[in-house]
């Protein structure tokens, strides 16, 4: 599977836990039983574990890099999840930054609403 797909299911996963309002131990779970929905073999499942381990301290990031006006309940459940799977990317799996933007605006550009890309760029570039 190609790293575009592997991120897109990543991305696909963390809006689920937005939307739905999982909470930590319901992520795992949902994890661990990947075969229902999600297509997670050893390696990805080991990734996204890190990321939720990882959620309210990357959450925290995000907030930190936020225009002063906003808060994180502000952004949609989609683009909080291109966010958070972004800088995981960045921070966690040490993928080059130029290329996590780029296919995270991509991503937002298909997906987000028209005016999130110059949002999910600014934070992703101070990362």
């Amino acid at each position: 599977m190609s790293a575009l797909r592997n991120r897109e299911e990543r991305i696909n996963f963390l809006y689920k836990i937005y939307l739905l309002q999982w909470d930590d131990n319901t992520a795992f779970d949902k994890i661990d039983a990947s075969h229902l929905e999600f297509d997670f073999d050893i390696d990805k499942k080991q990734l996204i574990r890190k990321i939720v381990e990882s959620k309210s301290d990357l959450e925290g990031r995000i907030k930190e890099l936020l225009p002063n006006d906003w808060k994180l309940s502000r952004i949609n459940n989609l683009e909080k999840a291109v966010l958070l799977n972004g800088i995981a990317e960045i921070r966690l799996f040490d993928n080059k930054k130029e290329i996590v933007i780029d296919e995270s605006l991509n991503f937002a550009k298909r997906y987000c609403d028209p005016n999130s890309g110059p949002l999910i760029n600014a934070i992703l570039d101070k990362i």
